[in-house]
C-alpha cells in the first residue's frame, strides 16, 4: 500500500508544509511520481526518510545540515515498481538497528551508518547523534498495513 501525506506527517512528525518543502528543496525525493492533480503517493521507504528527517528536525539539525546527512545516508532500496526492497540496505541481518551520524565538523559531510543497537559501545567516545532505525522501520510498516 502507498502512504499519502497525511500518513507522512502523522509518523514523521512534520507539517505538511515541512513535507513539502523538503520535496521542493529536493532535500527527499519520493520514489512515486503523481500525475499533476492527483495525491502525492509515499513508499515505505520514503516514509523512513521522512521520519528520519522528523527526528533530525527534532534535535535542531536545519534542511541544510539534514542535507548533509542525507547526501551519506543509506537509502531504502526499491524496486523498478516503487516497492521497498531492503529498508538498510546491505544491513539486512541487524535485528535493532541504529542510524549513528559522528563526524560534525562542518567543512566535511557527517559519517552515517547503521549498527546493531547491542554494539553501540564499539561506536567510540566521539560525539553522535543516535536514530531507532528498526523503531521507526516498525512503526511505517504498521502504519502502511492499517
Amino acid at each position: 500500500m502507498k502512504l499519502n501525506i497525511h500518513d507522512i506527517c502523522r509518523l514523521s512528525g512534520l507539517s505538511r508544509v515541512q513535507v513539502e518543502q523538503a520535496i521542493s528543496r529536493w532535500l527527499i525525493t519520493p520514489h512515486h511520481k503523481s500525475a499533476p492533480g492527483q495525491a502525492r503517493r509515499f513508499t515505505q521507504g520514503d516514509a523512513f526518510a521522512f521520519c528520519l528527517a522528523g527526528e533530525l528536525h527534532r534535535i535542531g539539525f536545519s534542511w541544510p545540515a539534514i542535507r548533509d546527512v542525507y547526501a551519506v545516508l543509506p537509502f531504502p532500496e526499491v524496486d523498478e515498481y516503487f516497492e521497498q526492497v531492503e529498508i538498510f540496505p546491505g544491513y539486512a541481518q541487524l535485528r535493532e538497528a541504529v542510524a549513528v551520524v559522528t563526524n560534525f565538523n562542518t567543512a566535511e559531510l557527517p559519517v552515517v551508518r547503521y549498527v546493531e543497537r547491542a554494539d553501540l559501545s564499539k561506536v567510540g567516545a566521539e560525539p553522535a547523534i543516535v536514530l531507532p532505525a528498526t523503531r521507526i522501520a516498525k512503526l511505517v510498516e504498521a502504519v502502511a498495513n492499517e
